[in-house]
């Protein structure tokens, strides 16, 4: 999905900025402590906002960087996003080499200004870019910006570490503002007093800065803030203005309003759009009726286009302009909906979301501040809410991918913004259902028949891998999908039931060889059919804070193997019964005859954030998986 709301993020991250007069770049003077861990070492990073009006900011960065490898030369790019209500003053920019000696600077004439767009993009938001050349490491780079912003709806975040792999010298904010206009801020990370504080000395007035921050290690999968968050200092104001809309933004209700007031009155459809909205659901008994229909019908009669034009992607396109050229972003198209739904009769509100895995904790509910990049519809109901995903066509009517499930959003009414929750499935929900019937010949080669049940989570993961594409596609898909060491799918057929908790069935036969291995006397059948539902963690080191598993779900396996007429068992997998706060696994594998082994196994993942004393569980948990999925084998005799 495409972020709407590209007005300067960007720029808020780039690594623009100048040297001051006489500072000595050398990269001997760095404190060593600093180099650990870092591929790269802010020595200076200099940030000022000016709000001299509701609608207009002055922002001036200054930053030095100093790149001490290849790893960290990505540091050294100047990016600085402009568009219709962001526009660039100024750019200068110095290289140093190890010395500290100054050894090019930047040509106007160098830096490149290209817009950005491609297949399904379109925008009037451009990007200035530069780069030095690339000389021997380290070396440092200076660049100083400055740029005016045309509203005070967004105020550029400060984010003093720009990577994990980054460290720290040097680092300061500071931002002042006209009487009449209030500076709120909520700090993210920011380390204590003793490297550096934030302070609000007077009205119109608040600065920050840290010294000496070491690089970071990149946070595993598992850390609770997934990605975990670096300083970050959120700045907003409370009267605002984006173009020639103002308002408040003190209250969530408030800042509701004005997106809503920006996006009124654009719901009209032509007159033939809405005779064609009464031919499809005047027949319908109920507003779920008319919901599905109408999605439907937009699902195949639209498509998605990101458009970033006129006052910062925030206005969506009026629903006419859908009706007539059957494209829009995500705002055009849940707005589009929206009017269809309204000539229907049935009310919705579009809700603003902060979409992507890891950003379920993202929204701040006592800071009404702009951090978000989506748009999709709620259909309320005191008894079966509906949620609208507007721009993906393989989502069904009333299901929200895991990119917007599970976290609070901002619905738009015309009362306000109101705070609300997206729906949630646990374990019983989430589930996967495999089985297998594998059967050997006396060569040792096999044929298999293969059942898949997704559900939720698992659906959602798995269905854009195979669900709508090419018979060529899906038969490569499931060539490469299970763990027999070599084989080829002979046949296959999907069937996917959308509703409000979709459902995909997958039936597969296929033949193959490995799974029986010759080892002196003894012949050794490995277990591995289905592909392990768990990942083991990044590390087993002893860990210092918490960890989190994220969603709930569950894995039930079943395979039955049919050994040759040749073999008989000599061994058994022992049975396992796991039992942890965080999930659970049982597995039982039975004789049914000399030459039939059954194998049930059940993993259930608790959705959570554990105690940094339950990881050696995990891990030991997580090993002990792998190895029944990976490692472990049936010894046989071969008569």
């Amino acid at each position: 999905m495409k972020n709407f709301c590209v007005i300067i993020i960007a720029a808020l991250v780039s690594m623009a900025i100048p040297a001051k007069a006489g500072q000595n770049y050398a990269v001997k003077l760095i404190d060593t402590a600093l180099l650990r861990n870092a591929n790269a070492v802010v020595r200076e990073h200099t940030e000022k906002i000016e709000i001299n009006s509701v609608d207009e900011i002055v922002y001036t960065t200054r930053c030095a960087i100093t790149i001490l490898n290849e790893k960290g030369k990505s540091y050294a790019d100047l990016r600085v996003y402009y568009s219709s209500i962001s526009h660039v003053q100024s750019i200068d920019g110095w290289q140093y080499d190890a010395e500290g000696d100054e050894i090019a600077s930047l040509k106007k004439k160098n830096v490149h200004d290209v817009g950005i767009v491609d297949n399904n993009f379109f925008d009037d938001n451009r990007v200035k870019f530069f780069r030095f050349d690339n000389v021997a490491y380290p070396y440092t780079v200076v660049f100083e910006t400055e740029e005016k912003l045309d509203c005070t709806f967004r105020v550029p975040s400060w984010y003093p570490q720009p990577g994990f792999d980054v460290a720290v010298e040097s680092a300061d904010l500071e931002v002042t503002s006209v009487a009449g206009i209030n500076i709120r801020w909520k700090a993210l990370y920011i380390p204590d007093d003793k490297n550096g504080p934030v302070t609000q000395t007077r009205p119109g007035y608040l600065k920050a800065d840290v010294h000496h921050l070491p690089a970071q290690r990149q946070p595993d999968r598992l850390t609770p803030e997934n990605p975990s968050p670096l300083p970050e200092l959120v700045l907003a104001v409370d009267n605002c203005a984006i173009s020639d809309f103002k308002g408040k933004m003190t209250t969530w209700a408030e800042f509701g309003k004005l997106i809503y007031d920006v996006n009124a009155n654009r719901d009209q459809l032509p007159v033939e759009m809405r005779q064609k909205v009464h031919a499809l659901t005047d027949t319908c008994a109920t507003s779920a009726g008319k919901i599905a229909v109408l999605y439907e019908y937009l699902k195949r009669n639209t498509r998605y286009v990101s458009i970033q034009l006129g006052i910062g992607g925030w206005q969506t396109f009026e629903a006419s302009f859908v009706a007539e050229k059957g494209f829009g972003d995500c705002k055009a198209l849940s707005n589009y909906m929206k009017a269809m739904l309204k000539e229907a009769g049935v009310s919705a509100y579009a809700v603003l979301v902060l979409a992507g895995e890891g950003h379920e904790n993202y929204f701040i509910r006592d800071f009404p501040a702009t951090r978000f990049n989506h748009m999709i519809l709620c259909v309320p109901s005191p008894n079966d809410t509906t949620w609208l995903e507007c721009t993906a066509k393989e989502l069904p009517a009333g299901y929200l991918s895991s990119s917007t499930m599970n976290r609070d959003v901002l619905m738009l009414t015309p009362a306000g913004g109101v705070v609300v929750h997206t729906p949630h499935f646990d374990n019983d929900r989430n589930v996967l259902v495999r089985s297998a019937v594998v059967t050997f010949d006396k060569n040792n080669d096999l044929t298999a028949t293969i059942n898949c049940k997704y559900r939720g989570y698992w659906w959602d993961h798995e269905s854009p891998r195979v669900v709508n594409e090419p018979k060529t596609k899906q038969e490569l898909y499931f060539n490469h999908k299970y763990a027999i060491p070599t084989y080829t799918v002979s046949d296959f057929n999907v069937n996917n039931r959308l509703s409000v908790e979709p459902e995909r069935n997958e039936q597969i036969k296929l033949i193959g060889s490995g799974n029986i291995s010759i080892g002196g006397s003894h012949l050794f059948l490995s277990l591995a059919v289905f592909r392990n539902p768990v990942d083991e963690p990044f590390t087993t080191e002893k860990r210092t804070g918490d960890f989190r598993l994220s969603p709930g779900c569950r894995v039930i396996d079943t395979v039955v193997f049919h050994l040759p007429a040749t073999c008989s068992i000599e061994s058994n997998i022992k049975d396992i019964d796991m039992d942890f706060p965080f999930g659970s696994f049982h597995s039982k594998a039975t004789l049914e005859n000399n030459r039939t082994i059954r194998l049930v196994t059940r993993y259930d993942q608790k959705e959570g954030v554990y105690g940094a004393d339950l990881y050696a569980d995990f891990v030991k948990f997580c090993k002990a998986i792998n190895a029944l999925y990976t490692f472990d084998k049936i010894v046989l005799t071969n008569n």
